[in-house]
C-alpha cells in the first residue's frame, strides 16, 4: 500500500444561490478523509437543476464507493471506476427526467478529484471546474464543456471571446444529457499542492 498525499490536503467549500435563484441548485461531497471530492452545479435554465445535482453527487460517490480500494487501486481501475460512476450518474439522471414531467431535461455539471497514493484522478463535465495551486501557480485543470469552448477550441472564435460570449453558459456535455466522453487527467500530487 502506497503512502496517501491525501492527508496534506486542505478543502473547503461554500454555496450560494447567486443573483437570479432563489433556491441553491449546487451539491457537493468530501469523503474518504480528503480522497474524494465532488462538485454538481445543477443547470438553473432546466428543470429540477438541484434534484439532478443531488442525484449526480450521490450516484457517483456511491459507485465509486463500491468500485475503488482507495488504499491500494491500481490507475486502471480507478480511471475505469470514474468512467463507470459518471456514466451510472449520467443514465439514471436521463431516466428519471424521462419518467417524470417534472424533471424534464433535468442536468448539472460534475467535477470530480479521487486521490488514490500519490495521484490525483481529476474529472469533469460541464462547466465546474478543477484548479491546482502550487506554490504561487494557480491553474485550471478541467475544460469548460461550453458552445462557447468548443468554437474557441476550433478557431471559429477567439478564446478571448469565448470567455465573454454568451454562448460560455450553453453546455454541449453534462450529466443528464446524452451519453458522452468524461475528460479525465491522472496528476502526480505533492505536498506543495
Amino acid at each position: 500500500m502506497a503512502d496517501s498525499i491525501a492527508n496534506s490536503i486542505c478543502s473547503g467549500a461554500v454555496c450560494i444561490t447567486g443573483d437570479y435563484r432563489e433556491n441553491n441548485e449546487d451539491n457537493y461531497l468530501e469523503e474518504k478523509g480528503g480522497q474524494l471530492f465532488l462538485v454538481a452545479d445543477g443547470m438553473g435554465g432546466m428543470s429540477a437543476g438541484e434534484k439532478a445535482s443531488e442525484m449526480c453527487v450521490q450516484l457517483v460517490s456511491q459507485k465509486l464507493n463500491e468500485l475503488i480500494d482507495f488504499s491500494s487501486a491500481l490507475p486502471e481501475q480507478v480511471t475505469a471506476a470514474i468512467d463507470k460512476a459518471v456514466h451510472h450518474a449520467n443514465a439514471e439522471i436521463g431516466m428519471t427526467g424521462q419518467s417524470n414531467p417534472d424533471f424534464d431535461k433535468m442536468g448539472t455539471t460534475i467535477a470530480l478529484i479521487v486521490v488514490v497514493g500519490q495521484a490525483a484522478y481529476i474529472a469533469g463535465l460541464g462547466d465546474s471546474r478543477v484548479y491546482s495551486m502550487r506554490g504561487p501557480t494557480f491553474e485550471q485543470l478541467t475544460k469548460d464543456h461550453s458552445l462557447a469552448q468548443s468554437l474557441g477550441d476550433s478557431g471559429v472564435i477567439s478564446q478571448e471571446e469565448a470567455a465573454t460570449t454568451p454562448l460560455r453558459n450553453q453546455l454541449d456535455r453534462f450529466p443528464g444529457a446524452a451519453d458522452r466522453e468524461i475528460e479525465l487527467k491522472i496528476r502526480p500530487c505533492s505536498r506543495s499542492d
